[in-house]
């Protein structure tokens, strides 16, 4: 007789998982049929048969069939013995059977006492295991893999079959040196009352809870049961409001990347975070963002990214100087910046953020800001003077509340403008170390000029296209060759001065 499974319980045919939705009968045909709902666009219908509707799916994700030709996954120590041992034993001494009342798979194996041995004591060493993708369903019956793991430190079981949190609990409750555990891409079905204290997982820091399609409540759930976790990676689940809990207290780092949120005001309730060192919110749909001026803001926060959201306004970016303790910003793919190439977005967010010390990933020095800050008056100098005239200077500051700090620290814009026009003007000389019968020659060219440009004007002189250009210069500073590597960089970017020597290789 074959057992049975309730709603709910994962399941797999061949290579294709998916969730029990309907267990009965479908006329005209007789006996037991499992509706089975697929992760993948695999089935014939969306739940309805015949005009019948028997479970509800996307179309194309259901399908019925027989319950004896699903499985219905392994055990957690069944998929360590796959995954982690063979060494040393040939396939003659060991079979895995699938038993026909559970529909679960087992591996018997024929060795004898010494190579049992070697094998616990080699598992024994491990700090590191990756169970994902096995098809593991639940917990051994005695959930002994924690005797033998007892060195476990990391551990993945992300992507298997596994619907209720009582199974998780078992594999890893036991495993008190554990400190990163991925349980992504599981379906939870079944959330049975599973109660764990500090001690429970005290060394656990890191939790990987992707693409489980949970909703917020079901995010600080899991969190109850790893209360002295510190980093939290939440991705591509179905996030779209977000409220507070004290489940969140322990949080350093909280990944949200690819959920559904969208107002800003979800957002604050994790300002409550004392110790929140890094957000990631990329790939939601935030557009704007605004601070209640009486709110204490994210005093930890450091780290804030904001890739691929809705965000249309520089006010947003303005915004941010609020928050006393960002010094690291990822913003890319907003709206706001999506007719502007990646250079200047870099010095828009160095001017507007006077504290930032890594944009993009890449680190700030004081150079590149003084050049960013001095470009950012010129650039809106126009509009600066013309709201001076029309006396909507204080529109003008509302938008832009860095530019009289500028000011303060540069000069106004027109005698930043007329004075660096003056002072940055380079008399460089261009050497072609690859090719002697290029005449040397020497060229004035303003310190704003980028490397594109500069590339341009000795494509004009020596007829050699601009991609088989590869430019750097001597630094007499430093006494080595400096490469010009970014084609969107402006020369002073490069800390270069009047007299120096750019090298064009091809």
């Amino acid at each position: 007789m074959v057992q049975k499974f309730a709603l709910g319980d994962r399941c797999f045919f061949e290579t294709h998982k998916g969730t029990i939705r309907y267990i009965g009968e479908v006329p005209p045909t007789v006996g037991e049929w499992y509706g089975i709902e697929w992760d993948t666009a695999r089935g014939k219908h969306d739940g309805t048969y015949n005009s019948v509707q028997y479970f509800k799916c996307k179309p194309n994700h259901g399908s019925f069939v027989r319950p004896n030709k699903l499985c219905f996954g392994i055990s957690d120590v069944t998929a360590l013995e796959k995954g982690y041992g063979n060494s040393g034993i040939s396939e003659d001494e060991k079979t895995t059977v699938l038993n026909k009342s559970t529909r679960h798979e087992t591996i018997i194996q024929m060795i004898g006492f010494e190579k049992i041995s070697q094998k616990l004591s080699d598992f024994r060493t491990l700090q590191e295991v990756d169970l994902s993708n096995m098809n593991i369903s639940h917990a051994s019956l005695d959930s002994e893999l924690h005797t033998l793991l007892p060195n476990l430190k990391v551990l993945s079981i992300s992507d298997n079959l596994i619907s209720s949190f009582k199974e998780i609990f078992k594999i890893a409750s036991q495993m008190k040196k554990l400190n990163t555990l991925d349980i992504s891409g599981n379906q939870i079905n079944n959330w049975n009352d599973v109660t764990a204290t500090a001690d429970t997982f005290s060394n656990l820091n890191l939790l990987y809870i992707n693409r489980m399609s949970l909703e917020w409540d079901k995010v600080l759930r899991t969190l109850k049961l790893f209360p002295v976790v510190q980093e939290v990676h939440a991705c591509f689940n179905t996030v779209t409001q977000l409220f507070w809990g004290e489940e969140l207290s322990m949080l350093k780092v909280l990944n949200l990347e690819g959920n559904q949120i969208s107002s800003w005001n979800e957002v604050m309730c994790l300002s409550k975070i004392t110790n929140l060192g890094k957000l990631i919110l990329n790939n939601n749909c935030i557009t704007k963002i605004d601070f209640p001026d009486d709110t204490i803001n994210f005093q930890s926060l450091k780290s804030l990214s904001l890739v691929d959201n809705n965000i249309f306004q520089w006010d947003s970016i303005n915004e941010l100087n609020k928050l006393n303790s960002l010094v690291e910003i990822r913003f890319m793919k907003n709206p706001v910046c999506s007719d502007i190439t990646s250079f200047v977005l870099r010095q828009e967010l160095i001017a507007r953020l006077p504290k930032l010390k890594v944009s993009n990933s890449s680190e700030i020095d004081q150079i590149e800001r003084k050049v960013a800050e001095i470009d950012y008056l010129r650039k809106y100098a126009a509009e600066y003077l013309r709201a001076k005239q029309n006396q909507t200077l204080e529109i003008f500051e509302r938008q832009n509340p860095q530019y009289q700090i500028l000011i303060n620290t540069h000069g106004p814009p027109d005698e930043v403008t007329s004075k660096t026009l003056k002072e940055s003007l380079l008399f460089l000389y261009v050497k072609c170390p690859d090719d002697p019968s290029k005449e040397e020659i020497s060229k004035q060219v303003p310190a704003s000029t980028t490397v594109r440009q500069l590339k341009g004007i000795l494509q004009r002189i020596y007829k050699i296209p601009t991609s088989k250009q590869k430019l750097s210069y001597f630094d007499k500073k430093v006494l080595r060759e400096v490469i010009l590597d970014d084609n969107m960089k402006q020369l002073e970017y490069y800390s270069m001065n009047s007299g120096d020597i750019v090298y064009l290789r091809l």
